[in-house]
């Protein structure tokens, strides 16, 4: 039932390009609030017995030549990720009720946003994780380019260009995991035993990747204005903001944490780090002032 989240937002951001302006904002409400009734109703019939491994929600072939699945899957940690990534969008929405200008666009970019994270959340197979990882990177460069405010334009563009550059890092890390293993599929890494020569230079290269994404929120909030992204974070509106620090952050760290778990099979000191990355990374995504980092000004 939980991946009707993913289905139900691209269908209210598809809904926005037919309907009147009026609509817009009660179109964006209602479609991240059915989102975060699914968690809600997900998480409270889900037995915690079957949250202590990945359990398949949907799993069809996509590719079976490079074995490929659309293949979506919850564990404890990805149900309490998509359950935070509703309550984010449906305040991101109310944030941004004072919208006045081209609404259906502005809601559209965001409802996708919101999509693409259910998706990260969801995967459980990597490529579809990368598609969805790679999907959300296009709609955040528009909020920022067409709604944001100060230096946007320079703001946008450098935000995808590190997005994407985390992104090739993130890849080639897939792509070792895929040749040394022969599978995408999430459970089967998790039980593939990669060699500690691997792992030594494999895993930093996805951790890498991810925290290009994961630590931009953090930095441009207490480092302002020496962060490698603070232009992004500073040129975007008070929803640009709260999505960014409120998705990016949690998706880039969950992702760090979760895909370098795989290297603690071989290395207790490195699964005792992860475990306090982790840690961090909870507090950081809690911080309030970090999920509304850039909310200075409103949208133009």
């Amino acid at each position: 039932m939980i991946a009707w989240t993913i289905y139900v937002t691209f269908g209210g951001a598809v809904l926005l390009l037919f309907l009147r302006r009026a609509f817009a904002r009660w179109i964006a409400l209602l479609t991240t609030i059915a989102g975060l009734a699914i968690c809600l109703v997900t998480f409270v019939r889900t037995p915690i017995a079957d949250l202590a491994h990945f359990t398949t929600i949907v799993r069809v072939p996509w590719v079976p030549a490079l074995g490929m699945n659309y293949h979506l899957a919850i564990d404890g940690v990805t149900l309490t990720m998509v359950l935070v990534t509703g309550i984010s969008a449906v305040s991101t929405v109310l944030f941004s009720w004072d919208v006045k200008d081209r609404q259906n666009e502005f809601f559209f970019w965001l409802l996708l946003v919101v999509a693409g994270c259910y998706g990260v959340f969801l995967s459980a197979d990597l490529f579809l994780f990368f598609v969805f990882y790679e999907l959300v990177i296009v709609p955040k460069y528009f909020l920022i380019a067409i709604f944001g405010s100060t230096n946007k334009e320079y703001g946008a563009m450098k935000l995808t260009l590190y997005s994407f550059l985390g992104g090739i890092f993130v890849f080639v890390g897939i792509l070792v995991a895929y040749v040394s293993a022969g599978s995408l599929d999430l459970n089967e890494l998790a039980r593939f035993q990669f060699s500690p020569q691997l792992q030594s230079w494999a895993f930093p290269v996805l951790f890498l990747g991810f925290a290009v994404v994961g630590v931009s929120g953090v930095i441009s909030r207490f480092c302002r204005p020496r962060g490698y992204l603070a232009p992004a974070h500073v040129g975007a509106n008070r929803s640009r903001g709260c999505a960014d620090c409120g998705f990016d952050v949690a998706r880039g760290h969950r992702d760090e944490a979760r895909f370098l778990r795989w290297s603690a099979r071989c290395d207790e000191s490195l699964s005792a780090r992860i475990s306090h990355v982790e840690q961090m990374d909870c507090g950081a995504c809690c911080d309030r002032d970090c999920l509304c980092s850039g909310s200075g000004s409103s949208s133009k």
